[in-house]
């Protein structure tokens, strides 16, 4: 399975510039944070930059970004200052989000009397399946190989993914009888922002994909950015496992 992530930001920036050190130079063992979204800077999404590294944003230059506790900060220029100040700096709402999923997911994870087979795992216990009968919003890390999940695992069962503009030839999954997931072939490309069709036994599901850079870790930074694509399921299955 492979995965086309979105534009670099530089793709669209007529007068890029770069963040700039104004000291000493930032620790190496500084907690980095990373870029979810930027407009007018030369950076990219997946892009990271440790916490006391010094920005200078001009007017009409911003920059989101996710901490490894899950934080996520707004800058906006006019702005000078370290990456991780957070004072007169808006906070993106998906941080008060996460808070309720992480508690949440600490309960569901600690519930007695719930046996789960790591193969045949399902969307609610791991992040890295893609739900055959669920449509909407769905990421795709690129870091990590994905199975396509299905609820009836009765009969062997074959299903078809294609762009659901129809460009391109449908791919191919088999899942076997008894079984739960199949994974996803190399020969699938995640399109980020496109929208795929999954059709089988006599239903046809339409999911959006997201990608997410795999330089993003995977614990609470990546639960964040499932959170800011509309990706619920996926960020509290994650949070689970942490």
């Amino acid at each position: 399975m492979n995965v086309m992530s979105r534009p670099s930001a530089t793709a669209f920036c007529a007068l890029a510039i770069a963040f700039v050190a104004l000291g000493a130079p930032a620790r190496a063992d500084e907690p980095s944070l990373v870029v979810l979204k930027v407009t007018g800077l030369d950076m990219k999404p997946g892009d990271k930059v440790p916490g006391n590294q010094q920005l200078k944003l001009a007017d009409g230059q911003n920059v989101s970004l996710i901490g490894p506790d899950g934080k996520m900060i707004l800058l906006k220029g006019p702005y000078e200052g370290p990456a991780a100040k957070v004072a007169d700096v808006k906070t993106a709402s998906v941080t008060d989000m996460l808070g309720p999923l992480i508690a949440s997911a600490k309960v569901e994870s600690a519930t007695p009397g719930v046996i789960r087979n790591a193969a045949e795992a399902g969307p609610e216990s791991t992040p890295w399946v893609l739900d055959t009968s669920k449509g909407g919003d769905f990421c795709v890390h690129q870091a990590v190989d994905y199975d396509l999940w299905r609820a009836d695992n009765g009969a062997a069962e074959t299903m078809t993914i294609q762009a659901a503009n129809g460009s391109g030839a449908p791919v191919l999954v088999q899942f076997d009888a008894h079984k739960s997931r199949a994974t996803l072939p190399d020969s699938l490309t995640f399109i980020d922002g496109a929208k795929y069709k999954l059709t089988g036994a006599g239903k046809t599901t339409e999911i959006t994909a997201h990608t997410v850079p795999e330089t993003v870790p995977l614990d609470r930074t990546a639960a964040a950015w499932f959170m800011s694509d509309h990706c619920e399921v996926q960020a509290k299955a994650l949070l689970k496992t942490l």
